[in-house]
């Protein structure tokens, strides 16, 4: 899709094999969500109750992982829904291309969105990590037009340049520890920011 060679600049020490290039169908069961009727009230629900699952859309999409939704699906509304387990990778495939997450729950999801579960080829956060560039090459190949948009054909033919699952276990981990210390740091920022200003308001007349 995006690389010219099989290898990557910079690997772990003992992987020395080629990256296989695959296309995303190979890599997990691709779904695309929908709508369950709004007209059904009883479909949704504001919060997550007992029964209720999350229901994404593109407007809830803010990070890496999505735990709470603007809107729930009742038990009666997942009848009518597509269900993906926790640990799928959702990304947008219309209009606002490039916001992908990872599902924490048992979650519905709407027509925007095209789900990845991946199988035990791929790992979720390394498909994750590579998502944004998957969302660059998508906005390249989009028909040109008000709304940009990859159908689920497209999109589960796209290629990438995968390692093997123990590497993709590796350059995983390595990347979820760089994001904790850029959220403990930016806390700890915040935090010096906030001493700092209480300090300049009571330590000087």
């Amino acid at each position: 899709m995006f690389a010219e060679k099989e290898y990557p600049n910079l690997r772990f020490k003992g992987f020395t094999d080629a990256w296989e290039q695959c296309k995303l169908k190979n890599l997990g069961n691709i779904r695309t969500g929908n709508t369950p009727s709004k007209s059904h009230t009883k479909y949704y629900s504001s919060n997550n109750g007992k029964e209720s699952i999350p229901w994404v859309t593109p407007t809830d999409i803010n990070s890496e992982y999505t735990t709470q939704t603007n809107l729930y699906l009742t038990s009666e509304g997942q009848k009518y829904a597509r269900i993906v387990p926790p640990d799928t990778l959702l990304m947008t495939c219309i209009a606002s291309i490039g916001k992908n997450t990872i599902s924490t729950d048992v979650s519905g999801f709407n027509q925007q969105i095209n789900a990845i579960i991946p199988n035990d080829k791929s790992n979720i956060r390394f498909l994750y990590f590579i998502s944004f560039k998957i969302s660059k090459y998508m906005n390249k190949i989009a028909p040109a037009g008000m709304m940009p948009i990859i159908n689920k054909t497209e999109f589960s033919k796209i290629k990438v340049y995968i390692p093997v699952i123990n590497e993709q276990n590796k350059i995983s981990n390595l990347m979820e520890k760089l994001n904790y210390l850029l959220t403990l740091y930016e806390n700890k920022q915040q935090h010096l920011t906030e001493i700092k200003k209480t300090l300049l308001n009571t330590m000087f007349i």
